[in-house]
């Protein structure tokens, strides 16, 4: 899976991997069978006695381990039927590609996940209602950039221009038209699913993070996410969710104002369009309109970058410069 955008603690992004931390062993990956009448190749040999060395004894490992040589004779086709009696398979001593004794190896091989962090729940829906009223402010700030009457026309599109640049882009009303459908969709998308703080319950899209190499990061999301309801990916061994947006347990340590940036960005990259499409919401700058890595961005970068929808929603409803962590 890719196509994540993974905001690191600094608040910059990445995307499509994991920057570092507890890296579980990639899947096995065997050309052929393995065991009993398999092809029996020596590396795929291998493979398979490395793997289930990896496997606890209790839950079907061999006791004691294989040797890795390559050559499955009868110490390694014991050592599956023990694995396969253990997890309750087909009992043929064999190991086959995409087979169901190579797909529970790789299970239990995975990483194993966390428990969801229960403290992050009331935090995520003190953030989301807060981030509701952002939204409701920045659409209200866009319609005023169109309103009959001059000053207020005049302030809202000022604005506008401070955050996007729509002043220096060829077709502004144009781009103001985009800029207030992606606000739309976050509308929608907060619209419902926050009325209570029971994990079990919860049916809002943010949630917190259960893979621990993904905890160096704040929060994680794919592009367009909005766009990929029930469809899954699969992250280190975990099947995941493509329309949820991933909250980590560093979002705990940000002060408040950048809680809510955190909030306001992942809307913007899951409520755009999709990855590397014309439109999609990037990663160009971190920071307010006047800070250097916004300020120095090409107009068309301005208007499609996910701080530009944070920091417009963010003045929009309180009329001031977020704080934010000194990294």
């Amino acid at each position: 899976m890719d196509d994540r955008i993974c905001m690191r603690g600094d608040a910059t992004c990445m995307r499509g991997r994991s920057g570092g931390g507890s890296v579980p062993a990639p899947a096995v990956v065997i050309r052929g069978s393995v065991g009993q009448n398999g092809r029996n190749d020596p590396g795929d040999s291998r493979a398979i006695q490395s793997a289930l060395n990896r496997i606890d004894a209790v839950d079907g490992g061999p006791d004691p381990e294989l040797k890795v040589d390559g050559l499955p004779w009868s110490k390694t086709i014991a050592a599956i039927r023990k694995f396969q009696m253990a997890q309750k398979l087909p009992q043929d001593g064999r190991v086959d590609p995409g087979g169901p004794t190579l797909r529970r190896l790789n299970e239990m091989l995975a990483e194993p996940p966390l428990e969801p962090n229960p403290y992050l729940v009331p935090l995520l829906l003190t953030q989301v209602i807060q981030a509701r009223s952002c939204i409701l402010a920045a659409k209200a700030r866009l319609s005023l950039a169109n309103a009959s009457t001059p000053t207020l026309s005049q302030d809202a599109r000022a604005s506008a221009n401070f955050h996007f640049a729509l002043d220096k882009l060829k077709n502004p009303d144009q781009e103001l038209t985009r800029i207030r459908g992606v606000y739309d969709v976050m509308a929608q998308v907060l619209a419902r699913g926050y009325d209570d703080q029971d994990l079990a319950v919860w049916t809002g899209v943010f949630i917190p993070n259960t893979i621990d190499s993904e905890e160096e990061f704040v929060a994680w999301t794919v592009a367009g996410g909005h766009q990929h309801g029930g469809e899954t990916g699969n992250l280190r061994g975990h099947t995941v969710r493509r329309d949820l947006i991933y909250v980590c347990g560093k979002f705990a340590f940000r002060p408040a104002d950048e809680r809510l940036i955190v909030i306001l960005h992942e809307l913007a990259h899951y409520c755009g369009p999709d990855f590397d499409t014309p439109d999609w919401i990037n990663d160009y700058g971190k920071g307010w309109p006047d800070d250097a890595p916004v300020a120095g961005l090409p107009p068309h970068k301005r208007s499609r970058n996910a701080d530009s929808f944070a920091t417009f929603a963010f003045d929009a409803a309180f009329h001031r410069k977020a704080v934010r962590a000194q990294t």
